[in-house]
């Protein structure tokens, strides 16, 4: 375009010289430059924005929203957001409108966004960035309700439990109750675990946070040690779940009171392994949660000792090996006798052996007492025997090991 207006203005000056216009040829050529002119300026002209997007502070669970305003022709929007911390922009998928809603979380306090204008010859231009605040949701939850709940949890529990349980069995007392006295009902105000405990026990309904909510009140007022669990959803679609962790004192297992509409649904004190064996069976990814900064759990699984049908939890007696073999050196043709004492519930024994030289241990047939005699023999001498203790709730216990020497009469 430059190029065209210099040769105009060059025929122009020859033109003159040569007496070949009028001076109304020279307004029309001049008028003929300055809309060229015109037209060259028009078409590199960029969109401007004329409405910025602004900072906003929203309260949790409410709409924050932003928008731009701009002029020009066939123009075409597309927002770009970065959360607090993070290094770089990210385009935001499916944001191509002048303005942008979302819900308030946790998650976008801080963040920041700005919209890249661009019309139908490519031009393009960049907002200002504005910010968003989240600010905590104003609590339901009062004073007198704080006075009603802590009552009411003291009324339940002296009702469920007596002086002389141990923390084991209150907790027991507590999923029972909290299990058979709250009825599904699908949702829940999750803003606070005490307006949903609140709300539980007036209503005596609510979804997962509720139970959960009910019985960390009553695990809090027993003294119980517990810690909230979330379940990791892979995407927002998928159901959100609420459950604890407790620790009666033997380590931390998984507690989870919600009723659910499946076989084997109970889950007072379970391990890590036995909830994932559940959730594959029944309902895969129910209970998926991350490990990082919750405490380490105990692996030794006391489902044996749980009743769900009782309305109170009888504790089995502790298996435990009292006395364990002893190794022994004998003289060949005597008797060379092993024993074990164990206590616990209906207790049973099988003993195991490994021959000198041999790779693995072979469970001994028919010894199943709590001691076992064998007659001192060359192919005895430096075996090894162990016994296995089980009791009627079918944990285990192994005891050391214990080696027989034969010696030559």
């Amino acid at each position: 375009m430059k190029k065209r207006m210099i040769a105009w203005a060059m025929m122009l000056v020859m033109l003159g010289m040569f007496g070949m216009f009028t001076p109304g040829h020279a307004v029309g050529m001049t008028a003929y430059a300055a809309g060229a002119a015109s037209s060259a300026s028009a078409s590199s002209q960029k969109p401007v924005i004329t409405t910025q997007p602004k900072n906003k502070t929203v309260e949790t669970g409410k709409t924050a929203s932003f928008s731009v305003k701009a002029s020009g022709s066939g123009l075409k929007y597309q927002w770009f957001y970065k959360k607090s911390g993070a290094k770089s922009w990210t385009k935001w998928k499916n944001k191509t409108k002048s303005s942008v809603s979302l819900k308030a979380a946790k998650a976008w306090n801080g963040a920041q966004f700005y919209c890249k204008v661009t019309d139908n010859k490519k031009n393009t231009v960049k907002s200002k960035t504005a910010k968003l605040n989240v600010t905590e949701k104003a609590s339901a939850f009062s004073e007198s309700d704080a006075k009603w709940l802590h009552s009411e949890a003291q009324r339940i529990l002296k009702k469920i439990t007596t002086k002389d349980m141990n923390k084991m069995q209150k907790g027991y007392a507590i999923y029972r109750w909290t299990k058979r006295n709250i009825s599904y009902a699908g949702s829940s105000d999750k803003s606070d675990y005490r307006i949903g405990a609140r709300d539980g026990l007036l209503n005596r309904r609510g979804d997962c946070f509720t139970y959960f909510a009910v019985a960390k009140v009553l695990l809090d007022e027993a003294g119980i040690k517990n810690k909230s669990v979330v379940k990791l959803r892979k995407s927002e679609k998928e159901a959100r779940h609420y459950w604890s962790l407790i620790n009666v004192g033997t380590g931390w297992y998984h507690f989870d009171c919600t009723q659910y509409h499946y076989p084997k649904a109970n889950f007072y004190m379970v391990t890590d392994k036995e909830l994932k064996k559940w959730d594959k069976t029944y309902y895969a990814g129910a209970h998926r949660y991350s490990a990082k900064g919750m405490p380490k759990m105990a692996t030794k699984s006391v489902q044996g000792m749980i009743d769900y049908s009782a309305a109170t939890l009888s504790l089995a007696k502790e298996l435990t090996i009292t006395s364990q073999p002893k190794s022994k050196t004998v003289k060949t043709g005597n008797t060379a006798s092993f024993s074990v004492k164990a206590s616990g519930d209906k207790v049973t024994y099988q003993w195991y052996y490994k021959k000198k030289g041999a790779d693995a241990w072979t469970k001994w047939k028919d010894k199943t007492k709590a001691s076992v005699s064998v007659k001192a023999v060359k192919a005895w001498n430096g075996a090894q025997f162990y016994c296995r203790v089980t009791d009627s709730h079918k944990n285990t216990e192994k005891s050391k090991t214990a080696k027989l020497t034969v010696k030559q009469s």
